[in-house]
């Protein structure tokens, strides 16, 4: 809690001088599933000044949808899904003839699964463990998600950290920075680099070119995840986007700022 309140006071600290016009603070699956949950949100009303919004499943993937709906390369006549993945749960989206079709939010999050399936994380992932967590999320997709069949030639869209730090370690790999590197993220590279990172101890893991120390214990685990996304949807390549939850929330602030008030 107090590494939390650290960092939002931070961000507050940072627009602060940018006279911003509204601020909200949104808390989704960590903040939903902890029994301290009440203690943490009095706690950031009080050190911050703003109460905290604790979103349902349902709202952050609605927020998500909102956000990925931004996303200048989205066609909103086609179809596509977007996976959203976090540390504690994966929200998705199935969109086609322009309405959402299906929505939803699992608990499979990259640290909830490392938490499950990883006793060590300090060691190598060996090939049961990562079967284990594959078999999982599969289950867990085949009963939260419709049947892969309908997707048809869907776009399959990815927003969160762990698509973004894929997107980074290509990047880094070539030599150029994270945004002249195609938003195109091949499975077939996913699962390269996943293989390499589950072969190394976490400390070698830290050292690899590109990849954030902080992150170098769940991303092995996050593709993992990924992966069993393409296996369940049929997706050989996912196109990787910043337009998530922040942008849906983002686009909803602006929208009710920029409202004239009504005559009295």
């Amino acid at each position: 809690m107090d590494s939390a309140i650290q960092a939002i006071c931070g961000l507050l600290d940072k627009i602060a001088p940018l006279e911003v016009g509204a601020v909200e603070i949104v808390a989704t699956s960590a903040v939903r599933d902890a029994v301290n949950r009440d203690q943490f949100l009095e706690r950031v009303a009080r050190e911050t000044g703003y109460p905290a919004i604790l979103l349902s499943g349902k709202e952050e993937a609605q927020g998500i949808a909102e956000g990925i709906a931004t996303e200048p390369a989205v066609h909103p006549a086609s179809p596509y899904t977007v996976s959203d993945l976090g540390g504690g749960s994966l929200e998705w989206i199935y969109r086609a003839g322009g309405e959402i079709v299906h929505m939803t939010s699992m608990n499979i999050g990259a640290v909830r699964m490392m938490s499950r399936f990883i006793k060590n994380p300090e060691k190598p992932i060996h090939e049961e463990k990562k079967e284990a967590i594959r078999s999982f999320c599969i289950e867990t997709l085949e009963t939260n998600l419709p049947e892969p069949s309908q997707f048809g030639q869907a776009t399959h869209w990815g927003t969160g950290g762990a698509f973004t730090l894929t997107r980074l370690l290509l990047a880094t790999e070539k030599g150029v920075p994270l945004l002249e590197q195609s938003s195109q993220l091949p499975l077939a590279e996913i699962r390269r680099i996943e293989g390499i990172l589950s072969s190394l101890p976490l400390m070698a893991r830290k050292a690899y070119p590109g990849l954030p120390s902080s992150r170098a214990d769940i991303l092995p685990v996050a593709l993992l995840i990924i992966q069993s996304i393409a296996e369940f949807s049929g997706a050989d390549c996912f196109h990787h986007s910043f337009c998530n939850l922040r942008m849906g929330r983002l686009q909803r602030l602006l929208l009710s700022t920029s409202r004239p008030s009504s005559p009295t």
